[in-house]
């Protein structure tokens, strides 16, 4: 991994989560995932707090990401054809 790479955790993530993607509530509401949570802030890749109030941060559980045999991007690829 290059040195200059930024690596953000996003602060609201919780054990055994992983983030998802940022969203809006119709986005949101559309996602069929069991184990989805909503967060409060969103943020862009390099940590930079995202002022738009109808964007917020979503997290899944890994247990479903694996259960379902589901990579990220396996899963970000699916949400962007939305």
């Amino acid at each position: 991994m290059p040195s200059n790479e930024i690596i953000f955790q996003h602060p609201e993530l919780s054990k055994n989560e992983v983030f998802f993607i940022n969203a809006n509530t119709e986005g949101f509401l559309m996602m069929e995932f069991r184990t989805k949570r909503r967060g409060v802030q969103a943020y862009d890749g390099c940590g930079n707090k995202l002022l738009s109030a109808d964007w917020f941060p979503v997290f899944l559980q890994l247990s479903e990401l694996k259960k379902l045999n589901l990579s990220l991007s396996d899963i970000r690829r699916q949400a962007n054809s939305l």
